[in-house]
């Protein structure tokens, strides 16, 4: 797994940290990390402390691909569960400088990184205020409400519950969850039709307020947002997160 996924699979341990259902799968799981030694399109992950390199505390293992033709994979055991799945290997320790040279090549895959100064002011705007509500709405008449951000974005956490009958013939129901999203027009209508998101451009506020807001770096120690950049290449409305932080930054 990616560095930026494995930060987004911290974040979602927090979300869902008092779930017996959630918790019980991550238990058993052993999460492997891969530093990326290149940026992936539309990738920032730097900008928002998700990587290239896989962060302190979110993996079991981390792997390091070779950083030139004929080289060798560096293998780390970083968490109690990763040494125990490496018993009975047969390992070469790696070079005694090994976490120099991990410096050194995560420095020179930062570097490689596209800047996006944009990024930073629209995360300043949106959380002093001064997004303009016109912006957001006419942001809101791009959306076509695909949710294919939602459904890709690693941290995006809205779900719904429907009862499920066991069988056709059945009377029996189970009650079952299914992903949501924000930008669907319904997600935030109450039982009396009140909708606090009537808007689709409050609904495309209330994403990305989500994605960079101050509010929930108390609760989650860091942004919804782990600069994957995978929004930006499904939008078919050209508002993932470059074009809209773009919109935001260019705003008087």
């Amino acid at each position: 797994i990616h560095a930026c996924d494995l930060v987004a699979i911290a974040y979602q341990d927090k979300f869902f940290r008092d779930d017996p259902y959630y918790q019980a799968r991550r238990k058993v799981a052993l999460l492997v990390g891969l530093d990326c030694l290149e940026p992936c399109e539309g990738g920032f992950c730097p900008t928002v402390d998700a990587g290239p390199f896989v962060r302190p505390g979110t993996a079991d293992l981390i792997l390091q691909p070779p950083s030139q033709s004929g080289g060798t994979w560096l293998l780390l055991a970083v968490s109690e569960a990763g040494e125990k799945s490496l018993k009975g290997l047969s390992l070469r320790p790696g070079p005694a400088d090994w976490r120099e040279k991990r410096a050194w090549q995560e420095r020179n895959a930062v570097a490689r990184f596209a800047s996006v100064p944009y990024i930073r002011e629209g995360i300043h705007k949106i959380n002093q205020g001064q997004v303009d509500p016109k912006t957001w709405e006419s942001l809101g008449t791009q959306c076509f409400t695909c949710s294919g951000c939602t459904n890709l974005c690693p941290t995006c956490s809205c779900f719904a519950t429907k009862d499920q009958k066991t069988s056709p013939a059945s009377e029996d129901f189970e009650r079952e969850r299914c992903w949501d999203s924000c930008l669907f027009e319904g997600f935030q209508r109450e039982a009396s039709g009140h909708n606090p998101a009537v808007t689709p451009g409050q609904r495309v506020e209330r994403y990305w307020y989500h994605k960079f807001s101050n509010d929930y770096l108390e609760e989650f120690g860091r942004y919804g947002c782990v600069g994957c950049g995978r929004c930006e290449r499904t939008c078919i409305g050209i508002i993932g997160v470059h074009s809209v932080m773009k919109r935001l930054a260019e705003q008087p």
